[in-house]
């Protein structure tokens, strides 16, 4: 399957390449096939046709020479012109044949005794295109006679030897054609194709959502404009995806917040259902005895009192309840400003005066005057009063409390201490937890509604600050993180 695999990408890299390297090596092989063919077709032609034209104006020569020359230089005239032109000659007059000069390899030329006497040549035009085969008359220096010059053109067998010569060199030429088609039909398909295929790697690299990669094509083509194309699309989608996938891990967070506030809010909503339904019981059981009349209920005056107890705390744990639902259905605070901390606990312990005083407990308040925190001021007062009733009511009476504002350039700490008492390390993880006691009992006279700690931690959360309490020696040590 790998080989396969990797043998179907190679062809899919590679087919454009072949694609090109092969259209490239038709059409070089063939624009050479057909420049052969004319070549071969029009040399011979050419040839002739030059050929002609030459022993044309070699004539008209010849016949000039012949009119101003005797009779031995007349033989040697026309033994230089066979030599140079492929042509037999012959001379006649009016009775028939004089004298017949042969074309030969060897140009040999055979003289007669006729002397050239004068010559007509003169009258003829220098532009006149001469018919090969047509005699020219001219007459001899001694004599009137009027003798005719033809001339006799060898050229078929020349022609024949170069039609025959371009046939011979066929094969190799054909041979060299192929080969030279083959290599600059490779370079040039590598040349073309070399920056197609670094792009579509690239671009599946794109598709693979990797854009680690970027074309380094420097061209001013079609070709460079579609790389740097191609580099600003990888940008802008590495941006994209980097985004989506911020504001994706933002949802799954706000999903998982939301999720955890769902389940909290259900475990709350079960966990205040059995404390209230435990009062009621009570409270039911208590005023159902007393209408009935049964014996034990008979002294209605000490069991109203028990159900106005029951029906206090009840009330105290619905307010709580009521407070709790209001704070976890807002997403910021109500009011925020600024307010001294120191104020707040100082009011906080005012109105804890009388349960201090039943305590007979002692408070050590060492916090700056001029430290001020943004906060709501009914909530935050909410939280703190939470804290000191805790250490007031499960101090041992005579304990000292102190509170303490502990202050640096990074961090600020509110310290409440209270001494005498230690909480069990099992229980520190749960001190949150709405309805936690630490007393296995639940004994409501001495453990509470088990919501305090839970509303000051989500006022506190509400506000960014953090809570955390532990031990330390023999006292319980509350802090509170501002920033």
């Amino acid at each position: 399957m790998w080989k396969k695999s990797n043998q179907k990408k190679f062809e899919k890299r590679t087919s454009l390449t072949l694609h090109i390297f092969l259209l490239t090596t038709f059409l070089l092989f063939a624009a050479c096939g057909i420049t052969y063919a004319f070549i071969a077709w029009a040399t011979p032609t050419t040839w002739l046709s030059i050929a002609v034209k030459d022993i044309n104006e070699n004539t008209l020569l010849l016949l000039e020479q012949l009119e101003q020359s005797n009779r031995p230089k007349a033989n040697e005239i026309i033994q230089n012109f066979l030599q140079n032109n492929a042509v037999s000659i012959t001379i006649t007059n009016e009775e028939g044949l004089i004298q017949s000069y042969q074309y030969t390899e060897n140009c040999a030329v055979y003289q007669s005794d006729v002397m050239v006497t004068s010559s007509v040549a003169s009258s003829f035009p220098a532009d006149t295109d001469l018919a090969i085969g047509t005699s020219f008359p001219f007459r001899f220096s001694s004599e009137d006679t009027v003798y005719f010059l033809t001339v006799h053109p060898q050229l078929t067998a020349a022609a024949n030897q170069t039609e025959q010569a371009l046939l011979k060199v066929l094969p190799t030429l054909a041979v060299f054609i192929l080969g030279l088609s083959f290599t600059v039909s490779f370079f040039y398909s590598y040349y073309i194709t070399r920056p197609i295929l670094r792009l579509s790697k690239i671009s599946e690299k794109m598709a693979a959502l990797d854009f680690s990669s970027s074309c380094s094509e420097n061209r001013r083509d079609e070709i460079g404009t579609l790389s740097q194309n191609l580099n600003s699309l990888s940008l802008h989608l590495s941006s994209a995806l980097s985004d989506l996938k911020k504001a994706n891990h933002a949802l799954q967070k706000d999903m998982e917040k939301e999720r955890l506030l769902k389940k909290q809010q259900t475990t709350f909503f079960s966990a205040a259902s059995h404390e209230l339904k435990t009062p009621i019981t009570i409270l039911k059981g208590q005023l159902s005895g007393m209408l009935a009349g049964i014996d034990i209920y008979q002294n209605r005056d000490k069991y109203l009192a028990r159900s106005l107890a029951v029906t206090n705390r009840m009330e105290a744990l619905v307010k709580e309840i009521l407070t709790i639902s209001r704070i976890q259905t807002i997403d910021s605070l109500v009011s925020s400003s600024s307010c001294s901390l120191l104020q707040i606990v100082e009011q906080v312990i005012e109105q804890l005066q009388e349960l201090i005083e039943s305590y007979q407990h002692t408070f050590s308040i060492d916090i700056l005057p001029d430290f001020f925190l943004q906060a709501d001021e009914t909530l935050f007062k909410r939280a703190i009063a939470n804290l000191l009733s805790n250490a007031v009511i499960y101090s041992p009476a005579g304990s000292q409390i102190q509170i303490l504002l502990q202050k640096d350039k990074n961090n600020a700490f509110l310290q409440i201490e209270n001494s005498g008492i230690t909480i069990p390390e099992e229980a520190i993880p749960y001190l949150f937890d709405a309805f936690y006691r630490v007393e296995t009992s639940r004994n409501r006279e001495t453990g509470g509604s088990g919501l305090g700690l839970y509303l000051t931690k989500r006022i506190l959360d509400l506000h960014g600050y953090t809570c955390q309490i532990l031990n330390h020696q023999n006292s319980v040590v509350t802090l509170i993180k501002f920033y």
